[in-house]
């Protein structure tokens, strides 16, 4: 991946950056203890003695979750473009996280039978599941917000990312496979890898969502010359192999994805009736002039 000099933006200030990542470090936490939770209440050989052992710490958890999300979202929503993004976040976190306080407690007022363990095992890995895909996407939009923009070749980036085979994970998550192909490898964009990364990647979970045909992913050039990534439901595999491990699409990923092309400056068009998506990067800033003595 060919990485430059960035580019001045009103985005390279990160909003109290020491308190976000204390806020992302907490969220982290909190829901890995969760998902450990839910793993022991899956495992036969933990009894019911234990599990309620654990159970205050687990509760624990749940303010300062909820504070951390607090904290999050307000720092995101105060650099502006995103209102509509988090407000969907906030409202995909708080019922959830409400029914998680009264599942715990309940749980913590009566014995754990076989068959109050197996619906809250049920409940809880469900919410661990969602709170973390909830949390990816608040995630992405702080990296949107903070990270500065770096010199990307796009080529490179979805080689690196999509085409070779996907990592596991302690989630049992979706695999997708598509294709991959190039009308433009000298595409070369400003953008920070791991948001474009994030960015390519939901676009394609977007298209592939309840649809039988793959998705394939084309890097060209629009009339106006401008670098475009298009993605779209094709019947026969085209180019290169695509396999990717999917983050998991809920109600606010579309707004968040809109919100963080926004941010970012990237033109983002979704077809509903189609499903097809298609992100243009804006013209690359040039490279800055070397001096006659510069060595490299």
């Amino acid at each position: 991946m060919a990485l430059g000099s960035t580019t001045p933006n009103p985005r390279s200030d990160p909003p109290e950056s020491s308190e976000l990542n204390a806020a992302r470090g907490t969220l982290r936490e909190a829901l890995s203890g969760l998902r450990n939770f839910a793993e022991l209440m899956h495992s036969l050989r933990v009894g019911s003695k234990a599990l309620i052992s654990v159970l205050p710490d687990v509760a624990a958890g749940c303010a300062p979750m909820r504070e951390a999300i607090g904290v999050l979202l307000s720092a995101v929503e105060r650099r502006g473009q995103a209102e509509a993004a988090c407000l969907a976040l906030r409202d995909y976190f708080t019922p959830r996280l409400a029914l998680l306080d009264r599942e715990l407690a309940a749980a913590d007022e009566k014995p754990l039978a076989a068959k109050s363990r197996l619906a809250l095992e049920q409940v809880i890995t469900r919410l661990s599941l969602e709170l973390d895909t909830a949390r990816s996407l608040l995630d992405l939009l702080v990296d949107a917000v903070s990270d500065q923009p770096l010199r990307v070749e796009l080529w490179e980036l979805l080689q690196q990312s999509f085409a070779g085979p996907p990592s596991g994970g302690s989630w049992k998550r979706e695999h997708i496979a598509g294709s991959l192909s190039f009308a433009a490898t000298d595409a070369e964009v400003e953008l920070n890898p791991r948001t474009a990364t994030a960015l390519l990647a939901l676009g394609v979970e977007l298209v592939a969502q309840g649809g039988k045909d793959p998705p394939h992913v084309l890097v060209d050039r629009d009339d106006q010359g401008r670098y475009r990534v298009s993605i779209q439901r094709c019947k026969e595999r085209q180019g290169e192999e695509l396999q990717l491990i999917a983050r998991g699409v809920i109600e606010p990923t579309l707004l968040c994805v809109q919100a963080v092309a926004r941010i970012s400056g990237v033109s983002l068009s979704w077809h509903q009736d189609s499903a097809s998506v298609s992100l243009t990067f804006p013209e690359r800033a040039p490279a800055p002039a070397r001096k006659p003595d510069d060595p490299s």
